[in-house]
C-alpha cells in the first residue's frame, strides 16, 4: 500500500511559498545528447561560475555532448570542466562530482533569471539531523513530464538510519544517506499529492537543509546546500548525496 506523507500548513506554506521559490533559482537541468538527463547547482567563488553535478553522468570525452535548458534556449556547453571519475575505484565512486566552468557568454544568459549561490549558502561540518522533513531535494527527474516539459521536483525528506551505510556500502565521512520512497508527496511544484517520479535526472540535484521555517531579523528563512545528489538504491527507498565538505576538498570552493 502507498503511503502518503502529509505535512501541516505551516512546513507547505515556508517551502512553497518562500524557499522553493527561492532554491529553483540556483538549480538548472542538463541534457545530454538533446535529452534531459540530470540536474545541477549553481555555485559562484572568487576564481569563477560553475555548476556542480554527478560525475557519472557523463564520460570526460562526452562532455561537449552536454547541453543547458536556459531559459527556453537548449545551449550546448562549452567550457572547462573537472571531474571525479567514479569508475576509479570506492572512494572515487563515493565522491562522484562534476565541476563545470561557465564563460561569460553562459553566465550572462543564467544571470536573466536564476541565481549562483556563494560559500555562504554552504553548510559546512554539517551533521545529519534525525528530525523528520528538515531536507528539501530539487532538481529534474527526467519523467516528471507535463505538456512535454520537465518539471523540477522539491522533494521533502529525512535521512535513514546509520546502519544502512555498512549495508549499501557507502562512508559516513563521504555521504548521506536519504529517504526516498515511492509515495505520494505534496506537489510544492505544483497542486495537490502526487506519486513521486522515478529519481533518474535527480543526479546532481541539491541537498538542502532547512534548520527552522522560522524567519530571522531580515525575514528570510535559512537554507544551506549539504550535498549534491549522485546515486540511488530504489529497492532500498533510499538515495546519497556527496558532502559539500568532500567536494571543498576536492575543488577549494572557499
Amino acid at each position: 500500500m502507498n503511503s502518503i506523507i502529509f505535512l501541516d500548513d505551516a512546513y507547505k506554506d515556508a517551502v512553497k511559498n518562500y524557499l522553493f521559490p527561492i532554491i529553483i533559482k540556483h538549480t538548472v537541468q542538463i541534457f545530454k545528447n538533446g535529452n534531459p538527463w540530470a540536474s545541477g547547482v549553481l555555485f559562484k567563488n572568487s576564481k569563477g561560475f560553475y555548476i556542480i553535478t554527478s560525475g557519472h553522468i557523463l564520460d570526460m570525452e562526452e562532455k561537449h555532448n552536454l547541453s543547458l535548458l536556459i531559459g527556453n534556449e537548449l545551449l550546448p556547453f562549452e567550457g572547462r570542466a573537472e571531474w571525479i571519475d567514479p569508475n576509479k575505484g570506492q572512494i572515487n565512486d563515493w565522491v562522484d562530482i562534476l565541476f563545470l566552468k561557465l564563460n561569460e557568454f553562459y553566465i550572462q544568459k543564467i544571470e536573466v533569471n536564476k541565481e549562483f549561490i556563494t560559500t555562504n549558502n554552504l553548510f559546512f561540518n554539517h551533521i545529519p539531523s534525525s528530525v523528520p522533513l528538515k531536507y528539501l531535494i530539487i532538481g529534474f527527474p527526467i519523467t516528471y513530464i507535463k505538456h512535454r516539459k520537465t518539471r523540477p521536483l522539491c522533494y521533502p525528506t529525512s535521512i535513514v538510519p546509520q546502519s544502512n551505510f555498512v549495508r549499501l556500502n557507502f562512508s559516513p565521512e563521504i555521504n548521506i544517506l536519504i529517504s526516498y520512497k515511492k509515495r505520494k508527496a505534496f506537489g510544492f511544484e505544483d497542486k495537490g499529492y502526487k506519486m513521486l517520479p522515478n529519481p533518474e535526472g535527480l543526479s546532481g540535484s541539491g541537498l538542502w537543509y532547512i534548520p527552522t521555517l522560522y524567519k530571522d531579523i531580515k525575514e528570510k528563512i535559512p537554507y544551506g546546500l549539504v550535498g549534491i545528489m549522485n546515486d540511488q538504491r530504489l529497492e532500498d527507498n533510499i538515495v546519497s548525496a556527496t558532502k559539500i565538505d568532500i567536494i571543498n576538498d576536492q575543488f577549494h570552493l572557499t
